[in-house]
């Protein structure tokens, strides 16, 4: 197993790390839209399209990198995947308007967070057409409480796990404001189609927020892992049981949700010498062993590539 990769399975996260991830989910938006674009030239010409494909061309000739900023754009990735896969007509003009952005002056974060030398920049994005696949949307999201429980848990994560929340701040940056599904009641979210998006309605305080940022953080990093490098074979049909869902799992969702889990067990045994000590603990005692199980069963359930056992056996010697 590569060095970098070996560091993420095992939690080492550091923004080194996570950058040729970063750059590979960049370059498949490229990869998409370019095949989008021959799928239309064969076909119909979509010249609005067309017009906007050679916008960018030629502004990516004077300000590359404010091209490649928008083109990486977590709703970029899903509007372009879904585009490849539509029968009927794939919406050509959304290429139009992220054309025209590049005219205008980039969108400043609507949240910034500064804590410990990181600062996590967030667009709160409750309107994009592409980014409703996480659950119900706050058609409303209020930005102070989200500044303010944000701000708290960022100081946790960027004083217990700096390496992480660095490559957090370096990474994310869409904000998907979620109703929760029950009152009270957490609701978070990712998508390996939407890299560098996470979506969560409102957390109670600052360890919920400081977890749910980690947790889904870690699906966002995965997805992208596995979006370039098989870690589970294609034709297998096993299925292993996951301690936190009632339905078996198919291979893939349980590598996602050990690795998620591994990742707050790390954190949890971060803060017992803390004032979070009793729910740290707490949430040790429930799913440490449950998550060195299903990892075990990860590990024996031959339905990994040789890629997806090391990966899996660095990841059973962290916990």
């Amino acid at each position: 197993m590569k060095p970098p990769l070996a560091d993420l399975a095992a939690g080492r996260i550091q923004p080194a790390a996570v950058a040729p991830w970063r750059l590979a989910e960049s370059r498949r938006h490229l990869i998409l839209i370019e095949a989008l674009r021959r799928r239309l030239l064969s076909g119909d010409p979509a010249p609005e399209f067309a017009a906007a494909h050679r916008q960018l061309a030629k502004a990516e000739h004077e300000d590359p990198c404010r091209v490649r900023e928008l083109l990486a754009a977590p709703q970029v990735g899903v509007w372009a995947a879904r585009s490849l896969r539509a029968t009927a007509r794939p919406d050509t003009r959304y290429l139009a308007e992220v054309a025209a952005a590049v005219a205008g002056p980039p969108r400043p974060p609507d949240l910034r967070i500064a804590r410990h030398g990181l600062v996590l920049r967030l667009c709160l994005v409750n309107d994009d057409p592409y980014l409703d696949l996480y659950g119900e949307r706050d058609p409303a999201p209020r930005l102070p409480a989200w500044r303010d429980v944000l701000d708290a848990g960022w100081r946790l994560l960027g004083g217990h796990l700096p390496g992480t929340a660095a490559a957090m701040a370096e990474t994310l940056r869409v904000l998907v404001p979620l109703l929760p599904a029950v009152p009270g009641v957490l609701r978070s979210s990712t998508s390996g189609w939407a890299f560098g998006a996470i979506a969560m309605s409102m957390p109670a305080d600052d360890v919920e927020c400081a977890e749910t940022l980690l947790h889904e953080f870690r699906h966002v990093l995965l997805g992208a892992v596995t979006n370039h490098v098989p870690l589970v074979r294609p034709d297998t049909g096993w299925t292993g049981r996951a301690p936190w869902r009632d339905d078996p799992r198919p291979a893939e969702n349980l590598l996602q949700g050990c690795y998620a889990y591994a990742g707050l067990i790390a954190f949890w045994r971060l803060l017992l010498d803390t004032p979070h000590h009793d729910r740290a603990l707490a949430g040790i005692r429930a799913w440490e062993e449950p998550t060195r199980k299903a990892t075990g069963e990860l590990a024996g359930s031959g339905a990994l590539t040789a890629e997806g056992e090391r990966f899996v056996a660095e990841m059973r010697c962290s916990l």
